[in-house]
């Protein structure tokens, strides 16, 4: 008895905090994920190591909870620029984002600045604003 309460311990610390599969729902992150994609998430691995820029994280959207998979790219102290199709943070060029408007942000501590990786079908920090690092829940595993 006491060795299937040691097992059913281990798979519920596996299920919560180590890894968790978890299936893409919409084209916001193509290329690098795409619609129905099985990824593989870990509460653990961002209580190990903080979510950095360029991670790509399971975050909850700010007025809904809905579950979102997203880029990170800026924390708090930050300043983010979108200039045409051109992504910098505190002045390096950080990538291109395609079909957005100007954009010239400062990111508050104890926040971050999320996009997706498909911009023009992606719902992020451009519309709902910073989140609180607390609003990201996993990170995903590559």
């Amino acid at each position: 008895m006491v060795k299937l309460f040691i097992l059913a311990i281990g798979v519920l610390f596996i299920v919560q905090w180590a890894i968790w599969p978890m299936q893409v729902s919409g084209n916001s992150m193509e290329p690098s994920l795409r619609n129905g994609e099985i990824i593989w998430t870990s509460k653990l691995a961002l209580s190990i190591a903080a979510a950095e820029r360029g991670d790509i994280v399971i975050c909850t959207h700010p007025d809904t909870g809905k579950k979102l998979v997203k880029r990170l790219i800026a924390v708090g102290g930050d300043h983010v620029v979108i200039s045409g199709d051109n992504l910098s943070v505190n002045g390096i060029e950080a990538g291109l984002v395609e079909n957005t408007d100007n954009l010239n942000w400062f990111v508050p501590e104890g926040q971050v600045f999320v996009l997706g990786d498909n911009a023009p079908f992606s719902e992020d920090s451009r519309v709902f604003g910073c989140i609180k690092y607390t609003a990201i829940i996993r990170k995903v595993l590559k």
